[in-house]
């Protein structure tokens, strides 16, 4: 019998950044572009499939507290 390992439901890896940027109607693409990335770099991060780089943590935080006028702590956007 084969076992698996227990991981992350990787399509919901970072519910609260997806639903803000939904909510919020940031697209990804230009997201991706504000931060120096791909889209599918993009795609790839918000699955969890590859790590971030600080700075663009700080650049979405910014990005999306300046749209919102409200503060979104780090670790809100980014929570697993």
């Amino acid at each position: 019998m084969h076992t698996r390992t227990k991981t992350y439901n990787r399509k919901i890896l970072f519910k609260n950044l997806n639903n803000v940027l939904a909510d919020l109607g940031i697209d990804k693409s230009t997201l991706a572009e504000t931060i120096g990335i791909t889209d599918i770099s993009l795609y790839n991060k918000i699955k969890g499939k590859q790590t971030w780089k600080f700075n663009e943590l700080i650049i979405i935080q910014k990005e999306i507290n300046k749209v919102a006028g409200q503060h979104y702590t780090l670790d809100y956007l980014f929570e697993v």
